[in-house]
């Protein structure tokens, strides 16, 4: 999750916003008109990541206009945070405060006048180009597995008449969907268990219709799939593009984790 956000203001932001997506490719997430044609607040999206764009504003509390530059800093405690920058004899130019878009935060000025902002602010997530669907037969113990054995994050659950009918996944680096389609739905594993053809295809270790998903740590990760049951197609192996490895999860879906 990106947690520094450069933040520019331009006199006609409107301008500067259809600019950067002719001259550089930048992508409007989403944009809060402010007074006249003037811009609040917008987003731009570039290889998946986020600067905050805005009209030039008034020296009105809440708003800046001076200084060289301005950027945005996710901390996790806004409180800890701001006692030490004022311990630290640091300028305040706007208390820390909540904000009623859920985040606490103030912002300083350094020696030479640069603008900074630290508060619990998450902007939505830039969603990736793709995002796979896994079916299973067992939908909520799949979150519960998933969790543990993978690490991913629970986003979203919602449940039909006992059964997963939509759940959610961070992954650390994108986005999965899960569900359990119907009653009759076989897993991978099932079919593997109860057909011939299906038996010979997963004899080989390689990922099959399968997951590749980005970590930070190969190693500890695979130590947390291998400690939790996990089926390991492949250990950790070094080689393009990067470190990685394969693994079977509880219903024969296959993964494979590299290396960022």
């Amino acid at each position: 999750m990106q947690t520094i956000y450069p933040v520019i203001r331009y006199q006609d932001a409107r301008a500067a916003i259809e600019f950067l997506g002719r001259a550089f490719g930048f992508t409007e997430h989403f944009m809060v008109a402010g007074p006249g044609d003037s811009v609040a607040h917008a987003q731009l999206r570039y290889a998946g990541n986020l600067i905050m764009v805005g009209s030039k504003a008034d020296d009105s509390p809440g708003t800046f206009a001076a200084g060289p530059a301005w950027t945005y800093l996710v901390v996790q405690d806004a409180d800890n945070h701001h006692r030490r920058a004022v311990a630290a004899g640091a300028e305040i130019v706007m208390e820390l405060q909540d904000q009623d878009y859920g985040s606490r935060e103030y912002t300083a000025r350094d020696p030479e006048g640069n603008l900074w902002s630290f508060g619990t602010y998450q902007p939505d997530p830039v969603r990736p180009g793709a995002t796979p669907f896994l079916a299973y037969e067992d939908g909520l113990g799949a979150l519960e597995w998933l969790s543990r054995a993978f690490g991913f994050v629970e986003v979203t659950r919602m449940v039909d008449n006992g059964q997963l009918s939509h759940g959610e996944m961070d992954t650390g680096s994108g986005i999965i969907m899960l569900a359990t389609p119907t009653s009759e739905y076989q897993s991978p594993r099932h079919h593997r268990d109860n057909c011939e053809p299906a038996r010979r295809w997963l004899s080989v270790p390689w990922v099959i219709d399968g997951v590749l998903v980005y970590v930070a740590d190969i190693d500890a990760h695979y130590d947390r799939a291998r400690r939790a049951g996990s089926t390991i197609l492949s250990e950790p192996e070094s080689g393009p593009p990067a470190r990685k490895y394969r693994v079977e999860d509880f219903e024969g879906h296959r993964w494979m984790f590299i290396q960022r």
